[in-house]
């Protein structure tokens, strides 16, 4: 398994990594959970607004907090 940083831009829609090695492919669980982490820091952790910016039920994105550790 990769472990890299990524980050969503919302400027201009991007994703961005720390990593230099071109040709990089990012696993899919990798930017669900940054999106949803970035969607935190943005909407303060109110989760309706959360599920509502990624575009996923509040149920949807519960499944996806227990998934991947981020219930608290």
């Amino acid at each position: 398994m990769v472990d890299v940083d990524i980050a969503y831009d919302t400027a201009d829609n991007t994703i961005h990594s720390d990593d230099t090695t071109e040709g990089k492919i990012l696993p899919i669980w990798k930017i669900e959970k940054t999106a949803i982490e970035n969607a935190f820091k943005i909407h303060r952790r109110n989760l309706s607004k959360v599920a509502t910016a990624l575009e996923i039920s509040r149920s949807s994105l519960y499944r996806k907090l227990k998934k991947y550790g981020l219930e608290n």
